[in-house]
């Protein structure tokens, strides 16, 4: 990943153990509709909406 200090490697590894392979490839998958939308693409929603659309959503994906 390119990480040059091993503190951040533990958080990454202790993160990890919250979220399945297949949850985290839902979750970008949210972000980069987020992202769409957050440029005009497919939404006309704020972004403060589109930012407790995605947190819903990723929250919802957790283990």
């Amino acid at each position: 990943m390119g990480i040059s200090t091993v503190y951040f490697v533990k958080d990454y590894r202790n993160a990890a153990k919250n979220y399945s392979k297949e949850s985290i490839k839902n979750i970008l998958r949210l972000l980069m509709e987020l992202d769409m939308k957050s440029k005009g693409i497919g939404s006309r929603e704020d972004d403060v909406a589109l930012s407790k659309e995605l947190l819903i959503n990723v929250f919802m994906k957790m283990k």
